[in-house]
């Protein structure tokens, strides 16, 4: 799998294919789900062998499109068996999973997210994360400094957005999400002015235990720092 010579035969040789399914489909991103998905200009494909457990070869291969959103140019984010991508306007999200519908028994479909909130990201998304603890959270950075952040548990029927940005106004440029036990560790990339001049910090989210209860040190402001005087 790691040798790419089209000289190659056999089932260890790559990969050839031509994917364009219009005038112009640039190749964005490919997420591993039970079949590779894969995001174009204009369309999202799967890539599959003729049985669902059967590797991918390049005598075993097929591509078929399930969606003709179209995906911008932003890494998506997996979340368990499906993925989340935000469609080329940049301005939509959209989940991709398992069908359900009788057209898509067996295949994937799209879902779109923002269904409720149409105007909610018009500035367009930039960046996205997904938090898992303790609630499933994902995070899209805004193109002007600002977070859309979506709770999603579909099994507790919560779908709700939100909207974070900084008291002073300084611009978050990219969300990181590291695991964690009780929670996950969220991690902002800022974008600050401080006496004049530009100045970025890679700043983490305080968790919930840290901003609730006489804890001797609460965090409840938009940016600090904590040190002990000896």
């Amino acid at each position: 799998f790691e040798n790419f010579d089209e000289e190659t035969e056999g089932d260890a040789a790559p990969i050839v294919r031509t994917l364009g399914s219009g005038p112009v489909d640039n190749i964005y991103y490919l997420v591993s789900l039970l079949r590779l998905i894969i995001g174009t200009t204009g369309a999202e494909l799967s890539v599959r062998s003729s049985s669902l457990d059967e590797p991918l070869t390049p005598t075993n291969n097929g591509v078929k499109s399930f969606s003709t959103q179209g995906s911008a140019n932003v890494r998506p984010v997996k979340m368990d068996t499906k993925a989340i991508f935000v469609q080329r306007s940049e301005q939509r999200v959209f989940l991709i999973g398992f069908g359900n519908e009788a057209s898509s028994i067996g295949d994937y479909e799209v879902s779109e997210l923002t269904m409720l909130v149409p105007d909610l990201l018009t500035v367009g998304v930039v960046s996205i994360a997904v938090q898992r603890q303790p609630d499933t959270r994902i995070h899209c950075v805004l193109g002007n400094g600002k977070v859309g952040i979506f709770t999603y548990e579909p099994q507790e029927q919560v779908l709700c957005w939100s909207m974070w940005e900084t008291l002073s106004g300084d611009t978050v440029e990219k969300a990181m999400v590291l695991p964690g036990t009780n929670e996950d560790r969220v991690y902002y990339h800022i974008h600050r002015t401080i006496n004049g001049s530009d100045k970025r910090y890679l700043e983490k989210w305080a968790s919930e235990a840290e901003s609730e209860g006489d804890t001797g040190l609460s965090w409840i402001i938009d940016c600090a720092k904590s040190y002990t005087d000896t």
